[in-house]
């Protein structure tokens, strides 16, 4: 019943080493990071891992987080060492500083990292993860000029394997430094770019943005033309910046282009209610994807395709409140039968086949055949009051399926 519409592929990334160290997001030397291997995990837990190294909420108790409260420890180990530390200690102190925002209530955020950074950049010039860390301090501060130029003399020092992902970071950059956006209404990043220059669009062989669907001449424009690469890139580039909604719905994108619809629903909903991000195009899509994934779980509780169609019949003639027949067609013709015979008030016969009267008594008439009477526009209302019926019904199982999921 639904081949051809949502087909869901899930999507490993598998290990990212195999490609890119398994070292990402702010360089930690000391201690580098792994991204996950299954992408819903990588969401739900890892990027909110990460985001828990920043400072408490109020609205959450004002409770810091045991990776926060590791991280501070770290730090005041490190910074116990005084002006002996070594480039590398120095990234990692820069990088720790950098996820907890601030050490003080009263700080300001990413201060204490700008200045270890850059003290770090005077001792040690040419040493690569210094100088990405402070790139990407000043980017978390809005400085995205002096944060491009420093990413472009990095790569001078970036180790080989570490080139592609920071030649990516660089475009982002200098891409963002060019636009002017309104808050929450972003557009999606140029991030991949065909040979013709032309960013890739999200869309299907129509034209038009579809459900696990990406046309072949977008594909085309991706790294290598291969979509598990560009979620590989946009997956380190959210290890940087955990925050970042408009990487959140990129990455969201290509896992609908790679059919996890499941997981696209999931990133393109954190960028909408996580991060506020209301670009409408965004917000449709969005929509779309839960529409989607509600409809296929459903449908997948209910067996293959002949049962599913059996089911969908059962669940609309139930739709209809005080139903007693699990078969839709016989309760519409039972309850056909059983109505009374209404005035045509339309005089063309909405309900009622035929120009015959429609005024008297029914008591005084003989009985009739309704069922018999009611013409194709009539049985066309009665379907569509039957689906009304449905939609509701199907939506509100939706909401209880999400609190048992």
């Amino acid at each position: 019943m639904v081949r051809g519409h949502f087909i869901f592929v899930p999507v490993i990334l598998g290990t990212l080493g195999a490609v890119y160290p398994a070292q990402a997001g702010l360089y930690d030397p000391t201690r580098p990071l792994h991204p996950v291997a299954d992408s819903q995990e990588f969401l739900i837990r890892q990027l909110a891992e990460l985001r828990a190294y920043g400072p408490p909420h109020a609205l959450l108790g004002g409770q810091t987080s045991a990776m926060r409260d590791e991280a501070l420890a770290r730090i005041q180990q490190l910074r116990g060492q005084g002006e002996g530390l070594s480039a590398t200690d120095t990234a990692a102190l820069g990088a720790l500083l950098l996820r907890v925002r601030r050490t003080q209530s009263s700080g300001q955020d990413f201060e204490e990292a700008l200045q270890v950074l850059e003290t770090g950049r005077r001792r040690y010039p040419r040493d690569f993860y210094i100088l990405t860390n402070l790139a990407t301090a000043y980017q978390l501060t809005g400085r995205l000029d002096a944060a491009a130029s420093l990413l472009q003399e990095s790569l001078d020092y970036a180790p080989t394997e570490l080139r592609t992902l920071e030649r990516y970071h660089l475009l982002l950059v200098r891409e963002r430094s060019r636009e002017q956006v309104t808050l929450g209404l972003a557009p999606l990043d140029r991030l991949f770019v065909g040979p013709d220059r032309v960013p890739v669009r999200y869309v299907g062989p129509k034209g038009h943005w579809q459900v696990g669907i990406l046309a072949e001449s977008e594909r085309n424009k991706l790294p290598n033309g291969s979509v598990e690469e560009a979620m590989r890139i946009v997956q380190h580039l959210l290890l940087w910046f955990p925050d970042d909604a408009r990487l959140m719905w990129q990455f969201g994108e290509l896992a609908n282009a790679a059919g996890d619809i499941k997981t696209a629903a999931l990133a393109l909903n954190q960028a909408v209610y996580n991060f506020r991000l209301s670009t409408p195009e965004l917000k449709e899509r969005r929509f779309i994807l839960q529409e989607a994934v509600a409809w296929r779980d459903v449908l997948a509780r209910a067996g293959n395709e002949d049962r599913q169609l059996t089911w969908m019949l059962q669940i609309m003639a139930a739709a209809v409140p005080g139903s007693p027949q699990p078969d839709v067609t016989e309760y519409l013709i039972a309850q056909g039968v059983a109505l009374p015979r209404p005035k045509d008030l339309f005089g063309g016969g909405l309900l009622i086949g035929g120009g015959g009267p429609t005024g008297g008594d029914p008591a005084e008439e003989p009985p009739v055949n309704w069922f018999a009477t009611i013409s194709w526009q009539g049985w066309t209302a009665i379907s569509l009051g039957a689906a009304v019926m449905l939609v509701l019904f199907l939506l509100q199982l939706r909401e209880w399926l999400r609190k048992w999921s």
